[in-house]
């Protein structure tokens, strides 16, 4: 307990004296601050940056909504910062600003490497971060990319040195979280560096390590109980706890490496133990970051399918309030929508051909083949009725939102595979008939029924198979999936052989089956 207080008064202490310290500052944007701009209500603040004008905007507009919620149910107290550029729309300022954000505007920071290493035109304007060092009414802030989100409460990151960072291996660190002083002279400078240091990939990751990666590998490891306040530190290496890659968890399959080397390390009294979502508790982190492909992002629900922390990002986004919640009902009632329309449309275009043009000898030609086994003309006629569905297959996956809920996207997954089979099945029942509009036969049948029953199960067994951990890495998963879904696609080209068989046979000997 003495030490906690001990821990507690020095903290207090290091606060004051900043404070005290400190000149008195004037705000300097890059552009003229709004007047709708809120107040600083703290010395301290968690920013991002967010600019428009790519193809993933509404993407990374969802990722700052997940990673501001998740701060805010850390328990900080500090402000949340979003630095906004002019192409950024009033719609996110004001979602944004609801979410209870500063919403800062400032200027684009032209790219010198346009034309050069840049090879990603959705990263044209990441320079755009180095106003975080021009937030001048602050007296230290932590910088997170949009794909980042807070496990715990992160406030200790305050008492770091003027820059610290996560290296992500021996020779770079990860600008996904920083932790900055803001300084004008340190901001101009580095908008001069911008014309000497090269970027390896063209974008602040590599410009930030060209000016700060040699200094930094030299500076000392951070940890709250020795911050010495009369040591003049141009920065300090931060513990990888603080900002942990989701892909180390994959390797192994679990923590128990990051608990003994790093995680032990940082427990402190402003990093308690309470997670903001409890699937959070078992990772050994501060922060966790997703630096991956952007098809396999967290905020793309298929991705979470696989990727076992995934899960943990949408559970920090279920917390979100409704109102805020830009995909919920209205996405999960448009993509249903959109299915029975493509559906009934496809049923019109059959019913269509069977009034207009009479095939019944076409169909009973094909029946009387099918009958004799002919394997041949057996596997034409499967082909020619999957063909006709392709289009309501090509389709009916455009009606779920990329960016959907994980759990309204699973449901509409099981109901357009469970649907398209069905479909597959009746949609070119009989032409014997061509004026006339029956009900499949098929349909009667309790066998069928049990058939879609069945898929239900595939369908939910596949989805709870892609959270198992009794795999050694995420390839034997992968593998096991696959195998999975080939003997489910066996077995339901074996019940579309059923079908067919149906509808062929005379009823007197369908009611045997």
């Amino acid at each position: 307990m003495r030490s906690v207080g001990r821990f507690l008064s020095f903290n207090l202490t290091l606060l004051a004296s900043i404070q005290a310290n400190s000149p008195q500052r004037h705000l300097h944007y890059a552009s003229k601050p709004s007047p709708l701009h809120a107040k600083a209500k703290s010395n301290f603040a968690y920013v991002t940056v967010h600019y428009e004008g790519t193809s993933r905007d509404q993407e990374y507009v969802l990722g700052i909504q997940v990673l501001m919620q998740s701060i805010k149910l850390s328990g900080t107290r500090h402000d949340l910062v979003v630095l906004v550029s002019e192409s950024v729309t009033f719609a996110t300022k004001k979602l944004f600003r609801d979410i209870g954000c500063r919403v800062l505007e400032v200027v684009d920071i032209t790219n010198p490497y346009l034309n050069h290493t840049l090879k990603n035109q959705n990263f044209i304007h990441t320079l755009n971060k180095l106003h975080i060092w021009n937030l001048l009414e602050y007296d230290r802030v932590v910088y997170l990319d949009a794909d980042n989100i807070v496990l715990r409460n992160a406030d200790e990151l305050f008492m770091c040195g003027p820059f610290c960072a996560v290296f992500m291996n021996p020779c770079h660190f990860h600008t996904g979280l920083l932790v900055v002083t803001p300084d004008e002279k340190e901001y101009k400078r580095l908008l001069q560096q911008l014309e000497i240091q090269n970027s390896f990939d063209g974008a602040d990751q590599g410009f930030l390590s060209s000016v700060y990666s040699n200094e930094l590998r030299k500076a000392p490891l951070f940890t709250p109980f020795r911050v010495n306040l009369n040591e003049k530190i141009s920065g300090m290496r931060l513990p990888v706890g603080y900002n942990i890659n989701h892909k180390y968890f994959y390797e192994q399959y679990h923590w128990k490496l990051f608990y003994l080397r790093h995680f032990a390390t940082m427990t402190s009294p402003l990093s308690p133990t309470k997670v903001v979502v409890e699937s959070a508790r078992p990772i050994p982190a501060i922060t966790i970051g997703f630096p991956m492909t952007p098809q396999l992002k967290p905020w793309y629900w298929w991705a979470a399918f696989s990727l076992d922390l995934h899960h943990v990002w949408h559970d920090v986004r279920a917390t979100l309030p409704s109102k805020h919640e830009r995909y919920g009902f209205h996405c999960v009632s448009h993509a249903l929508m959109q299915y029975v329309l493509t559906i009934f449309a496809t049923f019109a275009c059959v019913f269509g051909i069977r009034y207009f043009i009479p095939l019944h000898f076409v169909h009973e030609k094909m029946c009387v083949y099918v009958l004799r086994k002919d394997s041949q003309y057996r596997t034409f006629y499967l082909l020619f009725r999957i063909a006709l569905v392709a289009m309501t297959a090509w389709l009916t996956p455009n009606g779920i939102h990329p960016l959907s809920r994980l759990h309204d996207a699973i449901i509409l997954t099981i109901i357009r595979n469970v649907g398209l089979l069905v479909l597959l099945s009746t949609v070119l029942y009989s032409f014997r008939k061509p004026f006339s509009v029956e009900v499949p036969a098929i349909l009667y049948l309790a066998r069928f029924w049990m058939q879609v029953a069945y898929l239900i199960l595939f369908e939910g067994f596949i989805i709870w198979a892609s959270t198992w951990r009794i795999f050694p890495n995420i390839l034997s998963r992968l593998i096991v999936l696959a195998s999975i879904l080939f003997f489910c696609g066996c077995w339901q080209t074996h019940f579309l052989r059923f079908a067919i068989e149906t509808e062929c046979i005379d009823k007197k000997d369908r009611r045997s089956l």
